[in-house]
C-alpha cells in the first residue's frame, strides 16, 4: 500500500499518489485529473506563476475588458469560452502592448501618428519601451499602407507560390529552387534545410517584406529565427483563439516582453493574459491560484462530512441524495463545456442514469462569475440536497422530480400567480371575482407582490 501523504490539491492529510504524479485525496482526484486533461497544452509554469501572482488575474481580466470596450469589435473579441477579451487584429495587439507598457509612457495612443519623440530620446527603460512601440506601429502601418501594391505581403506570397526555374529575384531577394526547398539570399528554407528555423517557407513573405521595406536590415536567416523563436507565439496559436500576430516586429516584441527583457511586471502581465485567453483560470488546477483552489475543495469536504447520510464520495464523482429522494451524481464533464461539471440523476439500483441536467443557472453569480471550481461544486451539492426548493427555480431539474412533486404549484408558474391573484381578490375584492379578468390589474398586482417578496427576503 502507498504511503499516505498530504493532498496536493486541498492539503487534506489523507492522500495517495495517483497517475497524475501528485498525491491527491478521494474528493480532489477526479476533478484534478480531469482538469489536467483539459489543460494538457498549458505550460507547467502556470501553477507556480498563479501562486506567485494570485493578485494579477482579476485586474488583468478587467483591464482587457476595458480594452475591448475602448477599441470595439474591430480589433478585439469577447471569448465566451474563457470569458475574456482577446485581440483579433494587429492593431488589437498594438493596443495590448501599449497597455502592457503604458505605466511609464504617459498613456501613449498607438493610433496617434505624432507619438512624442521625447521618450525615445532618453537612454532609459522608458525610452526603450516607447521606441519598441514606435517600431511596432511603423511596421503595422507599412503593412496596411502596402495592401494592394506589388510589394505587399500577399503579393510576395503569390510570387513565391508561382516561382519556377527561371525566377531569379523576388522583392529584391535573389531566389533559387532546390527540389521542394528554396534558397533566398543565401539561406535555405524548406524541408531540405538543416537549421530548424529554416525548415518552413511559410514565414518567407513576412521576413522578405520587412527587409524590402527597410523595416529590419538583419540577415534573412536571423529574421527567420526571430520570427519563429521562443514559446510565446506558439502558445498563442495552440492554446488561445487570439489571432496569431503576423508582423515580425510585433511577434518579436511580444516575445521580448514575455521573456522579461523590459521588466518583470510587463512580463507577468503578458503571461497572465495568455493564461486568461487559454482557459478560465479559476476552473483549472494548473491555473487557479493554489490557495483559492485549496480553500474551495476544503469546503467541499466540510459539506460532505456534515451530511454523511446524503453525500457520498466515489471514484466517479459525488453522489447527493435530494430531499425528493432522488439521487444525483456530480462529476467532471467529459465534454467541452464552460462549467467543467455535469449533473445526472442516477438509479439507486443498477446503472440507469439520465442525460446531463442543465442546471447552469444555479452556479451563476453576478458578483463573482469566476469562482474556483470547488465553490461551484459546493453550490451544486447544497442545491441538490434541497432539490425540491431548487427545482422551483430550475425548470430543467423540476422535470426530473418524482411525479408526486410535479403536481404542486411552483414559484414562477403562471398558474400559481393566477391562483394567488384569485385568493387576493377573494379576500379583498370579492365583488370582482365574477367579473371579467383584468389583465392589466393582474400585472400590476404581480409587480407589487414580487417587490414585497424581494423585500421580505432582504430582511431575512
Amino acid at each position: 500500500m502507498s504511503d499516505q501523504m498530504e493532498c496536493m490539491s486541498c492539503k487534506h492529510e489523507d492522500a495517495f499518489a495517483v497517475e497524475a504524479g501528485w498525491p491527491l485525496c478521494d474528493i480532489c482526484r477526479p476533478w484534478v485529473e480531469n482538469s489536467l486533461k483539459w489543460t494538457a497544452d498549458i505550460p507547467t509554469w502556470s501553477r507556480s506563476f498563479s501562486q506567485r501572482r494570485e493578485d494579477l488575474f482579476d485586474d488583468t481580466r478587467q483591464a482587457l475588458l476595458r480594452l475591448l470596450e475602448e477599441a470595439g469589435g474591430d480589433h478585439w473579441n469577447l471569448t465566451h469560452h474563457t470569458v475574456c477579451a482577446i485581440p483579433n487584429s494587429e492593431r488589437g495587439w498594438l493596443h495590448f502592448l501599449q497597455w502592457i507598457l503604458c505605466d511609464e509612457l504617459d498613456d501613449i495612443d498607438p493610433d496617434d501618428q505624432s507619438i512624442s519623440q521625447y521618450h525615445c530620446s532618453q537612454g532609459s527603460a522608458v525610452g526603450a519601451k516607447a521606441e519598441l512601440l514606435l517600431h511596432v506601429q511603423e511596421c503595422i502601418e507599412k503593412r496596411r499602407e502596402m495592401v494592394g501594391t506589388p510589394f505587399s505581403v500577399s503579393r510576395i506570397r503569390n510570387q513565391l507560390s508561382l516561382i519556377d526555374e527561371n525566377t531569379e529575384q523576388i522583392a529584391n531577394h535573389p531566389v533559387r529552387i532546390q527540389g521542394n526547398s528554396l534558397w533566398v539570399s543565401g539561406a535555405l528554407f524548406g524541408p531540405m534545410a538543416h537549421e530548424v528555423h529554416c525548415q518552413t517557407t511559410r514565414i518567407l513573405p513576412h521576413v522578405m517584406f520587412e527587409r524590402y521595406h527597410g523595416l529590419d536590415n538583419r540577415p534573412i536567416e536571423e529574421l527567420a529565427y526571430a520570427y519563429m523563436r521562443g514559446p510565446w507565439i506558439q502558445m498563442i496559436g495552440q492554446t488561445t483563439s487570439a489571432r496569431v500576430p503576423s508582423s515580425l516586429a510585433l511577434r518579436e516584441a511580444i516575445s521580448r516582453v514575455a521573456d522579461g527583457a523590459l521588466g518583470d511586471e510587463p512580463a507577468d502581465l503578458v503571461r497572465a493574459s495568455l493564461l486568461l485567453w487559454s482557459t478560465v483560470v479559476e476552473l483549472e488546477f494548473l491555473t487557479c491560484p493554489p490557495s483559492a483552489w485549496a480553500r474551495s475543495f476544503q469546503w467541499v469536504r466540510e459539506i460532505a462530512e456534515e451530511n454523511p447520510d446524503s453525500v457520498q464520495i466515489s471514484n466517479d464523482g459525488i453522489y447527493v441524495d435530494g430531499s425528493s429522494k432522488n439521487r444525483y451524481r456530480i462529476s467532471p464533464t467529459t465534454r467541452e463545456v464552460h462549467d467543467r461539471f455535469e449533473v445526472r440523476k442516477v438509479s439507486r439500483t443498477g446503472d440507469d442514469e439520465t442525460d446531463p441536467i442543465c442546471i447552469h443557472s444555479i452556479t451563476d453569480d453576478q458578483q463573482n462569475p469566476e469562482r474556483p471550481l470547488g465553490d461551484v461544486v459546493v453550490n451544486l451539492i447544497l442545491a441538490l440536497l434541497d432539490d425540491l426548493r431548487t427545482a422551483e427555480k430550475i425548470p430543467q431539474l423540476y422535470r426530473h422530480l418524482p411525479a408526486e412533486f410535479q403536481t404542486r404549484r411552483r414559484a414562477g408558474d403562471r398558474r400559481r400567480w393566477r391562483f394567488d391573484f384569485a385568493e387576493y381578490l377573494q379576500r379583498n375584492h370579492p365583488d370582482r371575482i365574477e367579473g371579467e379578468f383584468d389583465v392589466e390589474d393582474f400585472r400590476q398586482w404581480r409587480r407589487v407582490a414580487r417587490a414585497a417578496r424581494r423585500a421580505a427576503l432582504e430582511e431575512e
